[in-house]
């Protein structure tokens, strides 16, 4: 039951310390979440405000393009070599995939020709108006034969006579002729032309492709934005980080919602610490397209590992505090127990010396009494009733000396259970420590001669005036002396220190070279009634610490380090 007891103050620690992880845990995951939520939420928000100033970018970037017909007539060749090879690769899909191209490109219609002229294939020109029909299908002349070196000049004057002869069309039509490419084969014959038919619509696009083209380039040099690309209504991109994607489809499920339904995607990667939006945007004033933004997100990943050190370092600082302050708590916790205790075992121990007290007392003078009577009785006998003759007279007056011994070792056994029992309150008066010293140190020399012990005195010279019992306090020493030389061995050694301390406390060790005290009974010296002699009475060093503890003062007794014990008794100096 007692363990039990003594392991509850380690099981509160341990609980405590337990709440305290549990808590410090669940704070740090909580803190962590939501710093990584409140970090997400706001590069989502800085992410989005790059997103809308790329959009207010891009229209100022497409209105500031100047289209120059030669822009025009570059982007129209590429298409029309498209055409012309895929024309030339012919197969059962080439119509659908001509389709594709007049849809994707905004291109009106277009035909082909051979190089006299005659029509090879057209698509759509049931939409050009009927004379241009007409004049399409039966032939068209075949123009002249291009300088290389000034084949955008030639497509130009006849971009220019077209527009000039369709001014009143309600499309604003327009066409260009583009030469048709040169056989490997025979390089110096004619290949035909190809007409393209085209109008604003096909205009505003290329514009818008130039603009944003122009848009991305500058921004390639922000370090945050790692890919960007626009996308038309039919989600073909005409302009990209990468040029070599550009005319490709890309027809990703949330591309083609944020184009048909207006919604905007947002992507996080964690692997590679980016962050993707998908957001629609108004290419031309008739047309919606998509464009696409890839976000590098570095920071974020060390922004959050750096918040999660310092969180665990916080919460590991504060979890050894938590231990410190709980083994502090279970220190003084342990020296308040160990207060108890003593104070316990005191109220006890007084509890016993009363009832002890009272009944030695009673004993005491019971037994005193008879005592004395046969103290005089004996000495009476000694002196009154010696025999006659020699033999007997000698073993006569040996048996009376040995009871008259015995009586007085009894009357000094009840002594001391007198002042056992009788509270002690020291009758103070100044003595010089010196002489108080050299005084019993004197007396016990003379008892060590005789069983050959050496006394070794080690008394520093001082004439202080010392303030309390002496008759108590040779009592004390006395006491200490015969102990010592009882446990000390003929031929031995007694050493005697007295001294006075820095903090002003007189200190006397009595050092024997004895036999020493186990450490079984150690812990019993000062306990009453206990004793390791033959005739002791167990109450010599009780009584002792008793009239020490009445000075204010404390006794202790120590083991040697090679054999034998020492004695420490500290005692104040008082000046009044």
């Amino acid at each position: 039951m007692m363990k039990k007891n003594k392991l509850i103050p380690y099981i509160y620690v341990g609980l405590f310390l337990f709440v305290i992880l549990i808590i410090l845990l669940e704070n740090s995951y909580l803190l962590i979440d939501q710093t990584s939520t409140n970090i997400t939420e706001t590069s989502w928000l800085d992410a989005e405000k790059l997103i809308y100033s790329i959009i207010a970018g891009a229209k100022q970037s497409i209105d500031s393009v100047q289209l120059t017909e030669q822009q025009v007539q570059r982007h129209i060749k590429k298409i029309a070599g498209m055409i012309d090879r895929l024309y030339i690769e012919a197969d059962a899909k080439a119509e659908e995939e001509f389709k594709d191209i007049l849809k994707n490109y905004k291109i009106i219609a277009f035909s082909i020709h051979n190089g006299k002229g005659n029509l090879l294939y057209a698509l759509n020109l049931d939409d050009l108006p009927p004379e241009l029909q007409k004049t399409d299908t039966l032939a068209f002349p075949s123009p002249k034969k291009p300088d290389p070196d000034d084949r955008s000049s030639g497509n130009s004057r006849v971009m220019n006579q077209l527009k000039t002869d369709m001014a009143d069309s309600t499309r604003n039509l327009q066409m260009l002729t583009i030469p048709r490419i040169v056989s490997p084969l025979s390089p110096s014959a004619n290949p035909g032309f190809i007409h393209i038919y085209f109008g604003d619509e096909k205009l505003e696009e290329v514009r818008a492709r130039i603009g944003l083209q122009l848009l991305i380039n500058s921004l390639e040099n922000q370090n945050v934005i790692q890919h960007v690309s626009f996308m038309n209504d039919q989600l073909m991109i005409i302009a990209d980080y990468e040029p070599s994607r550009v005319g490709t489809l890309d027809e990703k499920l949330d591309n083609l919602d944020a184009l048909n339904k207006g919604l905007t995607y947002k992507y996080y990667n964690q692997t590679n610490e980016t962050q993707t939006f998908v957001h629609s945007i108004q290419l031309t004033p008739d047309t919606r397209g998509v464009f696409r933004v890839t976000f590098r997100m570095t920071g974020l990943k060390q922004i959050y590992s750096n918040t999660s050190k310092i969180t665990i370092i916080n919460s590991i600082i504060i979890m050894v505090m938590a231990s410190i302050s709980a083994m502090i708590m279970l220190i003084f916790h342990r020296r308040n127990i160990n207060r108890m205790d003593a104070m316990e075992k005191k109220i006890r121990e007084n509890e016993k010396l009363v009832s002890l007290a009272n009944l030695t007392a009673g004993v005491a003078h019971e037994v005193r009494n008879p005592l004395n009577s046969i103290s005089i009785t004996i000495q009476r006998l000694q002196m009154e009733f010696t025999p006659r003759n020699k033999a007997d007279e000698d073993e006569y007056i040996m048996l009376t000396a040995t009871m008259k011994n015995e009586v007085d070792r009894i009357n000094a056994i009840i002594t001391d259970f007198l002042d056992f029992a009788k509270p002690f309150k020291p009758n103070d008066t100044f003595f010089d420590l010196e002489d108080f010293i050299e005084e019993n140190i004197s007396f016990l020399s003379a008892e060590a001669q005789k069983t050959n012990i050496q006394i070794h005195k080690f008394v520093s010279a001082s004439q202080t005036l010392f303030l309390g019992d002496r008759e108590k306090l040779t009592q004390v020493l006395l006491n200490l002396f015969f102990n010592a030389l009882e446990a000390t061995p003929q031929g031995g050694t007694i050493s005697i220190y007295s001294d006075i301390t820095k903090d002003k406390n007189w200190q006397l060790k009595i050092e024997d070279t004895g036999e020493g005290i186990s450490d079984q009974n150690f812990k019993h010296i000062f306990d009453i009634y206990f004793t390791t002699k033959k005739t002791g009475t167990g109450l010599g060093l009780y009584i002792c610490r008793k009239i020490i503890q009445a000075h204010d003062g404390s006794i202790e007794l120590r083991p040697n380090p090679t054999r034998g014990m020492t004695a420490i008794v500290t005692l104040p100096i008082k000046s009044s």
